[in-house]
């Protein structure tokens, strides 16, 4: 059960986007169950964020977005697209102590919120705040292009060896720059829900205790998927020029 701790006319706003993003998930036969979820908001952290409900002392797992205004929906679908993706990962293999590879984890999610940016914008009249605002399709457009024109580092797909792979796991939630082009082409890989269920399953792959997954298992259990496929890509790049670097 989802527990929205904020005023009634905010919860009715950010219960808006969540139904949105659910349903979105729902066509891709995901569900997020009947645990207990509370989504509050703090204009005051430094970033919005996922907690999981192992070590967190309101017993549910919690998300905390960073709105100045929940009239804010741009900003409200992809803080909410990020950190619910982050609890469908946790809730399908909550190990997260020992599989890593947050690098990955995290582009997922950074192309997720491209993705239901994306999504709102072009079945806008599907979410139940459009009668209030008609036309906000068209400021959505205008956000995603300016997504896509914030620039990135590249520095996933330049990676110049293990030592350097490892710093980029090191500051994956902090330091999206390195990661961010990257997650753009992932976006674009999802093309339709169904895409999306390998993606949130990646921990499944993931050699314990170590920052990368198994990618020829990933690939060939998914071996139509280009998601999949671009995610594996970057992961062998990166351990080839480990390779290319030593001999």
């Amino acid at each position: 059960m989802i527990h929205y701790d904020m005023q009634l006319q905010d919860a009715a706003k950010i219960r808006a986007l969540v139904d949105f993003i659910l349903m979105w998930y729902d066509e891709a036969g995901v569900r997020i169950g009947e645990a207990d979820l509370q989504i509050r908001n703090d204009s005051e952290i430094a970033k919005p964020f996922f907690a999981p409900k192992e070590g967190n002392p309101l017993e549910a797992d919690v998300i905390t977005l960073k709105l100045d205004s929940c009239d804010d929906y741009a900003t409200g679908i992809s803080q909410l697209a990020h950190e619910l993706t982050h609890c469908l990962i946790y809730r399908l293999n909550p190990n997260w102590k020992q599989l890593l590879a947050f690098w990955a984890e995290e582009t997922i999610c950074e192309a997720m919120q491209l993705v239901m940016l994306r999504e709102l914008a072009r079945r806008w009249r599907e979410c139940t705040i459009s009668t209030e605002m008609p036309y906000y399709m068209n400021y959505l457009r205008g956000c995603i292009v300016g997504q896509f024109d914030i620039p990135g580092t590249w520095r996933l797909t330049k990676c110049h060896g293990m030592r350097e792979f490892l710093q980029i796991e090191d500051t994956a939630t902090e330091t999206r720059k390195d990661r961010w082009e990257e997650a753009k082409i992932l976006s674009l890989t999802i093309t339709a829900p169904q895409v999306v269920p390998p993606l949130l399953r990646y921990r499944d792959y993931v050699f314990e205790g170590a920052s990368i997954f198994d990618a020829v298992r990933f690939r060939a259990d998914h071996p139509d998927n280009l998601a999949v496929d671009y995610l594996c890509t970057l992961q062998e790049k990166a351990l080839l020029n480990t390779f290319n670097r030593r001999t």
